[in-house]
């Protein structure tokens, strides 16, 4: 059986937020010669650190990782932060019918 860690608080929600925007190659989730695996577990130890000394949920790094995977609703904020129009496929196929003038 999994151990709870406790609920995110408001403040270290808007502060992940806040965060990945500063860490894009996080965001992706892609790694090059430049952004190796490393460089990705370092970039979730100092968030990781950030966001325990912040009232609420105490995580390791994983399941700060973990937390930030499973919210899209964060990528998407961080995805229109950076100018990008987010569509989803089900919203661009829902309507057959021609568009009405």
């Amino acid at each position: 059986m999994k151990k709870r860690v406790g609920y995110i608080s408001n403040e270290q929600k808007n502060t992940l937020m806040e965060l990945m925007d500063k860490y894009p190659n996080l965001i992706n989730g892609r790694f090059s010669s430049t952004f190796t695996k490393k460089d990705g577990q370092n970039q979730w130890h100092e968030i990781a650190s950030i966001l325990n000394a912040i009232p609420g949920a105490k995580k390791d790094w994983i399941h700060w990782r973990k937390r930030w995977g499973k919210k899209s609703d964060y990528k998407s904020h961080n995805k229109e932060s950076n100018g990008d129009i987010i569509i989803s496929r089900k919203s661009q196929h829902s309507s057959r019918r021609p568009p009405t003038p």
